[in-house]
């Protein structure tokens, strides 16, 4: 008879008679004589019952954890981050803690998959293009490369540039660090120093084409997937095929090939140079044209404007160039607080005339009737003065193509001698002037230390000297009152007379009214009706032949007083010219000009 393994205990006290009892008839029940074998309770410390409970227990947690396990993954960015070709889901949190979901790498994979097709596409549209090699449309396969590499280095450059004006704001803000990493990250390629001097751009755009993966389980990260990195061997050996096949047919390489269409680009540029200066030259030679039968009328490629500051020379300029297009050059002088319309005046010809005055001690509002155009003209070609600016205004001035141009600087009424021998052609002149009064008070307001004396002053020298230097040239005569009265008509006779008087080529456009509303401020004519209003109630003190009357005017000073005395005789001075001007007899030959004295 076998004796179990295990006895039941001793009963002791208090001890349950019920468990007992079960425990001993389920070893009675399970117990076999006839198989000699160990139960799996034999095994363990304690009996069946805790057995059941513990498994229960188990296989309640396995549940648990299945259902929790999506719960711990951690937050993911929903869309993907492209940059060129390059998809990077971006995973954070706790490292390892679950693997990807599967949709995820399905997405990634896909998009990997569309890029493969792109750039095997690609690929086979170059393949394509190379076989026409033998084709005569080859040339202009060659010219949109080269196109499409002219656009991709300008685009570059510009990018540069951005960057480095980038760095120089934040270097004056004093963000030194900033600027450093800013620094570091200008792009090597483009005209670098840096850069190769050969490259591969098809291998160069597989590069473009990786995929940064999801963490991995072990938390590693993994590095960077490149499933370009086949193409770009695919590419190789593109490559040394069409090599291969060049060679055959006894062409050279693609390299050679490429030399050799940008040989021919550089040679076919430098012919259509030629031809330009070719044309430029035979415009400049050609110093007549055929007017009605008369071929002895000598063509002017532009005119300059002649008037003293504060004339309305920069509103009739700008009537001529925004109004009816004559060209007037680059860099011009930029826009101020008295000119909010511009002055439209070609700064390296401003700078030249302000350097002639200066090497013989004048200034624009002292000591201009001191100037000598002779004297200017020597000292350039000694080179006892600065002529840069000179030489760049110069070269838009003699520049056939530059006509018809509009040159305007009031400076040209005391230095226009010095410029013309250094013109191929002879500019046409207009001459404008305004009521001395009006001029001498506008600068009263405008500048410092300024009083109308010394403004009527400056207006008569200005005014004598443009009508002394303008002699022997084709002239074409206004003012600001006849402008400001009918500035449509007035403007378009200036323009027309020198089309048809000085033989200017006439403008592309034609003057419009839309035109002159916009550029012209209609406080302009309110004020001078007002000031003409406030003039006329003063008293008439002489009267310059039939029509001009000169009145009395308000002044800073109290009558009797030597200033009074000194600025009226000054006023006097130049009502008298201002009046001969209106009437024509300040441009007759035998006219007496006024004395500054």
């Amino acid at each position: 008879m076998h004796t179990p393994l295990r006895q039941p205990r001793p009963r002791s006290k208090g001890g349950s008679s019920r468990v007992r009892g079960a425990a001993r008839r389920y070893n009675d029940r399970h117990h076999d004589h006839d198989h000699d074998h160990t139960s799996i309770t034999s095994v363990l410390p304690f009996g069946p019952l805790p057995a059941l409970i513990l498994g229960t227990f188990l296989l309640c947690y396995a549940l648990v954890l299945a259902c929790l396990l999506p719960m711990l993954s951690v937050s993911r960015d929903e869309s993907p981050l492209h940059v060129r070709g390059t998809v990077r889901r971006k995973f954070s949190g706790l490292d390892g803690a679950h693997l990807p979901q599967k949709a995820d790498l399905l997405k990634a994979s896909s998009v990997v998959r569309q890029e493969f097709k792109t750039v095997k596409q690609e690929l086979k549209d170059i393949g394509g293009k190379v076989r026409q090699k033998l084709h005569p449309a080859y040339g202009q396969l060659v010219d949109e490369a080269v196109g499409e590499f002219s656009t991709e280095r300008e685009r570059r450059r510009k990018k540069r540039q951005t960057d480095r004006m980038d760095a120089e704001r934040l270097l004056q803000r004093g963000n030194a660090g900033t600027l450093k990493i800013i620094g570091d990250e200008l792009p090597e390629d483009g005209f670098g120093h840096r850069q190769k001097k050969k490259r591969q751009p098809l291998e160069d755009a597989m590069s473009h084409v990786e995929v940064e993966p999801p963490a991995h389980a072990d938390g590693g990260g993994g590095g960077k997937y490149s499933p370009g990195h086949k193409l770009k061997k695919r590419a190789k050996k593109l490559r040394s095929g069409i090599e291969a096949v060049l060679e055959q047919e006894g062409m050279a390489g693609l390299d050679e090939i490429a030399d050799l269409e940008m040989d021919r680009v550089k040679e076919m540029r430098n012919e259509q140079h030629k031809e330009r200066q070719q044309l430029q030259q035979d415009a400049a030679d050609e110093k007549t044209i055929n007017t009605e039968g008369d071929t002895s009328i000598s063509q002017r490629n532009g005119f300059a404007v002649l008037g003293m500051h504060r004339s309305g020379t920069s509103m009739l300029s700008g009537l001529l160039v925004s109004g009816m297009g004559y060209n007037v050059g680059k860099p011009l002088i930029g826009a101020a607080f008295d000119n909010e319309k511009g002055f439209f005046e070609l700064r390296t010809a401003v700078l030249q005339s302000d350097e002639f005055m200066r090497k013989q001690h004048v200034w624009w509002a002292s000591g201009v009737v001191n100037y000598d155009a002779e004297k200017a003209l020597k000292m350039k070609e000694a080179n006892e003065l600065d002529f840069a600016e000179g030489e760049a205004a110069l070269k838009f001035l003699n520049n056939p193509l530059s006509t018809p141009w509009l040159w305007k600087d009031p400076r040209l009424c005391i230095t226009i001698k010095t410029w013309l021998p250094l013109l191929k052609t002879e500019p046409a002149i207009i001459f404008t002037y305004r009521h001395p009064l009006e001029v001498a008070m506008s600068l009263e307001k405008r500048e410092d230390d300024f009083d109308l004396e010394h403004g009527l002053r400056i207006w008569i020298a200005y005014n004598v000297r443009a009508v002394q230097n303008m002699k022997g040239t084709c002239q074409v005569l206004s003012s600001n009152e006849a402008i400001l009265a009918n500035p449509l008509k007035e403007v378009q006779r200036i323009a027309d007379e020198l089309t048809t008087k000085c033989h200017v080529p006439a403008p592309p456009n034609k003057l419009t009214q839309e035109v002159v509303d916009s550029f012209i401020d209609p406080k302009l004519q309110h004020n001078k009706q007002k000031r003409e209003a406030e003039l006329a109630k003063h008293e008439i003190l002489v009267t310059r032949g039939d029509k001009c009357e000169i009145r009395d005017y308000d002044s800073n000073y109290e009558a009797g007083s030597t200033h009074r005395e000194r600025e009226t005789k000054m006023y006097l001075k130049a009502m008298n010219l201002f009046c001969d001007l209106n009437s024509g007899e300040a441009f007759k030959e035998d006219y007496e000009w006024p004395s500054l004295r």
